[in-house]
């Protein structure tokens, strides 16, 4: 058999419990720990978990959402971007002093660079 890497899984078990009343959940987890054991897998269990729970926020339009910047910024400027952007989902702020200013934004693998140092290097680069 092919090898399965935990993201697989965790679209395997979100197909698998998507839409289920909740009385026939842990039947189905059941099943899929059984397959899990079948096939050598359940040490990737922590990693499926993990990789669910990002899935299933994701499939909910609520995926992890990063915002870089070189100073806190307000809670109503985290809104604001968050509207701009059509995002749902927690905020995770982080404090970057080298990006100089602006923010950069990042959601789930896509990056949204409206930082200072980006448009420094950009127009670095056109002038060169």
């Amino acid at each position: 058999m092919a090898k399965i890497f935990p993201q697989q899984f965790a679209k395997i078990l979100y197909e698998l419990t998507n839409g289920l009343p909740n009385k026939d959940i842990p039947a189905a987890i059941d099943s899929f720990i059984s397959f899990l054991a079948k096939n050598q897998s359940i040490k990737k269990l922590p990693y499926i978990i993990s990789e669910f729970e990002k899935y299933a926020q994701k499939m909910e339009g609520k995926e992890e959402i990063t915002v870089k910047s070189a100073h806190g910024l307000s809670e109503n400027l985290l809104n604001e971007i968050k509207k701009n952007l059509n995002l749902q989902g927690e905020v995770k702020e982080e404090i970057d002093e080298s990006i100089l200013g602006g923010v950069v934004v990042t959601v789930g693998n896509k990056i949204f660079d409206a930082s200072v140092k980006t448009q420094i290097n950009k127009l670095k680069q056109q002038l060169i």
